[in-house]
């Protein structure tokens, strides 16, 4: 059967607990490209120095950030950013883990590549896809690029068309809090995504139209305007799920929701993904 939903880990950083090493070594397989000083996003800094490295048979990057300036922070964090074409598997990051010494996850960031035949795309995401709480961001969202969540929230969520593969690209960003919340540090935690992922962080939906309607004309309210009503905003679940709770006041509103065939499509693919991880 033809896989249409392409689970991969597109980019990972770890902290590293202990090393022998304070300063970054060679790495079989890859070449030194470059060694600065780190140019800070925010008025602290915290590495002074980053050793960028390439692979040399394909376009995998990793980056790792030393001299730490204060003693709370790890020995070295190390960021691998995985080749468009190609799935960074278990025995790839390790390979580079283990160079440093005992390590902790701080961010996965898994993507989901949808090919177009799944039928998944920036409008189908929009009509019918929820992230858990994250709510989309309209100050980080393009046009041809929905954003969910916020950069200093536990998950980020980022939905776009990647040109040079042509398919659709769903990444969820997982940022240390989750990891933390879910006690995910290893890679072997990795394992547990899908059962943590789908459906609490990931799915997609539809609303019962004739759940709802039944409901509204019982509790007296004019059913049919309001469906009516809901409906002109059908481009975007959020904006329809909000008008129900708030002009139509109609309370626990998920309950009118029915899970789509998509989702089913992401859990076997998470879970096929995780056993081969």
């Amino acid at each position: 059967m033809l896989q249409t939903i392409i689970p991969k880990i597109d980019r990972i950083i770890a902290g590293i607990l202990s090393t022998d090493h304070d300063v970054p070594h060679e790495i079989p397989g890859y070449k030194v490209e470059r060694d600065s000083f780190v140019r800070s996003q925010t008025s602290i800094v915290t590495y002074r120095r980053v050793r960028q490295y390439r692979n040399l048979g394909n376009r995998t990057q990793i980056s790792v950030q030393y001299q730490p300036c204060f003693p709370t922070l790890f020995r070295l964090k190390v960021t691998l950013i995985s080749d468009d074409r190609r799935n960074l598997m278990r025995q790839d990051i390790l390979r580079v883990l283990r160079q440093f010494g005992e390590y902790r996850l701080l961010l996965l960031e898994i993507a989901l590549d949808c090919e177009p035949e799944s039928g998944i795309d920036l409008e189908f995401v929009r009509q019918h896809a929820l992230f858990g709480k994250s709510r989309p961001n309209a100050s980080l969202s393009r046009a041809g690029k929905a954003m969910y969540g916020a950069r200093k929230a536990s998950k980020l969520g980022r939905c776009y068309h990647k040109e040079k593969l042509n398919l659709f690209r769903i990444e969820l960003q997982l940022n240390s809090a989750w990891l933390l919340q879910f006690q995910v540090s290893t890679l072997e935690d990795v394992r547990k995504l899908p059962s943590l992922l789908c459906p609490s962080h990931i799915r997609f939906v539809q609303i019962d139209w004739n759940r709802l309607h039944q409901y509204l004309s019982r509790r007296g309210s004019n059913a049919d305007e309001i469906i009516r009503r809901a409906k002109t905003l059908s481009h975007s679940i959020h904006q329809t799920l909000s008008f129900l709770r708030t002009s139509a006041k109609v309370p626990n509103v998920q309950r009118f929701l029915m899970t789509t065939a998509p989702t089913r499509k992401i859990v076997c693919a998470l879970q096929d993904w995780a056993r081969r991880f």
